[in-house]
């Protein structure tokens, strides 16, 4: 009898130390590859890069490349990770084979402190703020991944594609000249001039991360704009400004009523500020599109007007409005933009 029960008490010591070591079992994981690329969309334009500078075209490489930013990875729609991105290809480790993920990547912005997706999202459109330093660009997987156990010596089948757009829609000025009549004054005709800022007038407030346009409702309505100091040459040949990138100024896709150049020329020791309102452009079919980029071409053809957001007395400034397309660097007209 003896016997048999050390028997039957090893049985279950054993059993016990065989359920221990169940529960003491680490779960497999793997990398998975996460493969990131700029949105190239298309317009309805025809190509005419020869419009514009090799400089202008230069300028767009500062902000179509992928250098900056946070992956971020999602169980159940819930934070579990968030890996740096410094450039086209970012592994996240040690993720669980078998369980299913989502993930979300914002570049140019790491300041997020958002737990679930949906809070990401907010706080992107929240951050993609109206300059460049804060703009942003975002994307997500379109089909959730089930993380797969690397065979040994085999390839690693973890692998995801995610497409960034940019939140803002963009307008630069691309070249500005003068086409001086003889009834314009002389502190224009014959001072020094500089561009000390461009603004965007009657924006939308907000934007939709796949680009869409929302409908600005009256008295919600702003206006942005970009600070700089550009000293320009008064001749019909202009100035091509294209690759200073202080020059562009970021709205929320939509309508947009009309632009501002402030411009200040010096005149025998006496500075005259003058605002030169373009209210003559298009709205594009419905407004300016998010992830694109828009070359504003300037001919002032007058002294302005003494403040911003009144049309000029005189209509002393016409505009060309073009597209340029940020992934691929290349400018399209716009039909019918000619004012």
């Amino acid at each position: 009898m003896k016997i048999k029960n050390l028997f039957i008490m090893s049985l279950a010591a054993f059993s016990l130390v065989a359920c221990s070591n169940d529960g003491d079992v680490t779960p497999k994981t793997s990398n998975v590859v996460v493969n990131l690329a700029s949105a190239a969309l298309e317009t309805k334009a025809t190509t005419k890069a020869e419009d514009f500078s090799t400089q202008a075209l230069q300028s767009l490489t500062v902000e179509k490349a992928i250098s900056s930013g946070s992956l971020y990875v999602f169980e159940n729609d819930v934070l579990i990770t968030k890996v740096g991105i410094t450039g086209n290809i970012v592994s996240i480790p040690n993720l669980t084979v078998g369980n299913t993920y989502s993930f979300a990547a914002v570049v140019n912005n790491t300041a997020t402190t958002a737990i679930t997706k949906a809070g990401l999202k907010a706080e992107v459109i929240a951050l993609s703020g109206k300059a460049a330093g804060n703009f942003v660009m975002y994307g997500e997987n379109l089909t959730n991944l089930t993380v797969q156990e690397v065979p040994e010596g085999g390839q690693n089948p973890n692998n995801v594609s995610i497409e960034v757009k940019r939140v803002l829609s963009g307008v630069q000025l691309v070249s500005i000249k003068t086409n001086f009549g003889e009834n314009v004054p002389l502190f224009a005709k014959e001072g020094t001039a500089v561009v000390k800022s461009m603004q965007l007038l009657e924006t939308n407030p907000t934007s939709r991360l796949d680009g869409g346009v929302i409908a600005a409702e009256s008295g919600k309505i702003e206006g942005v704009g970009a600070t700089l100091n550009l000293p320009f040459t008064k001749s019909e040949t202009g100035v091509t400004v294209g690759d200073n990138n202080a020059l562009r100024a970021y709205c929320c896709p939509g309508t947009i009523k009309y632009v501002v150049l402030n411009v200040t020329y010096t005149y025998k020791g006496t500075d005259y500020n003058r605002a030169y309102n373009i209210t003559t452009l298009s709205n594009l079919d419905g407004g300016l599109l998010g992830n694109y980029l828009y070359g504003l071409k300037v001919t002032l053809s007058g002294a302005g007007s003494d403040a911003g957001g009144d049309p000029d007395k005189f209509e002393s400034a016409s505009a060309t409005l073009s597209v340029a397309n940020w992934s691929n660097g290349q400018i399209h007209d716009v039909p019918n933009q000619e004012n």
